[in-house]
């Protein structure tokens, strides 16, 4: 599904605008819904899109990896 979010800066570093999902403001969320409702296979794509980022780089395994990356500099993996 596609995702809507507040553009805060933390969600700004993770989601790529225009590729994984939609960034909005309060103010611009109804043009940004109308943006999804009137455009359902670009919203879908970018549904897609931010579901396979998710699941590739921001699972507990992932976040883990990156921890012992940053510890032990890498080659832990097996």
């Amino acid at each position: 599904k596609p995702i809507i979010v507040h553009g805060t800066d933390p969600v700004a570093e993770v989601m790529r605008p225009g590729l994984d999902g939609y960034l909005s403001t309060p103010d611009a969320f109804a043009a940004t819904l109308h943006e999804v409702l009137n455009h359902p296979e670009e919203a879908e794509r970018r549904g897609a899109t931010w579901h396979e980022r998710v699941m590739h780089e921001h699972t507990w395994q992932r976040n883990a990896e990156r921890v012992l990356d940053e510890l032990f500099g890498g080659g832990h993996r097996g």
